[in-house]
């Protein structure tokens, strides 16, 4: 456990394989998180992974009504570990589905099997808030069915523009709290 005031990762997950786990296994010892999962889907057992790449378009129920989430392999340590909760979790989900520079599947396309995952491990882990960023089509409609029921939802949308990057992209950004919290 961290002292009080310390910012720190606890863990981190990425699709980027490659790329990703190389990059944040060279930050500074008091910049790394304690964990770095490779893959957010390897958290399902084989058996939810196996239904879902056989029946894509059943993935959502298949991966929500997954009694718990397993371990994943973690690259830093190099041992399957468990995701550790976080005081505050920032994440981006695939947006390919939604984006206009994508194929538009929706919610339906299998690519989103990641960000059911990625809200199922919200669910099991209950952070006290959440911070979650994808394209404006995303839109907020899904956090509140999938986690309404634990967190409120506060929904932002910026253009880089308007932060000073020299980018018209707009960009969502879904704040969570944990329902409860004073």
């Amino acid at each position: 456990s961290r002292e009080p005031g310390v910012q720190g990762a606890a863990s981190l997950c990425s699709r980027e394989e490659r790329q990703m786990p190389e990059e944040i296994l060279h930050l500074p010892g008091d910049q790394k998180p304690r964990h770095v999962f490779a893959d957010q889907l390897s958290f399902l057992g084989g058996d939810v992974r196996a239904k879902c790449k056989a029946k894509p378009q059943a993935a959502r129920h298949l991966i929500m009504a997954s009694a718990s989430l397993g371990c994943a392999w973690c690259v830093r340590r190099g041992a399957y570990c468990k995701a550790q909760r976080a005081d505050l979790h920032v994440a981006g989900t695939p947006c390919v589905a939604h984006s206009s520079f994508g194929l538009r599947g929706g919610f339906d396309d299998p690519v989103n099997q990641v960000f059911y995952a990625w809200a199922l491990q919200r669910i099991a882990l209950k952070e006290p808030h959440i911070s979650h960023e994808n394209v404006e089509d995303f839109g907020e409609e899904v956090m509140t069915q999938l986690l309404g029921k634990w967190y409120s939802w506060t929904r932002v949308v910026v253009t880089p523009l308007e932060l000073g990057w020299p980018t018209r992209r707009t960009r969502q950004f879904l704040h969570g709290r944990l329902r409860g919290l004073h």
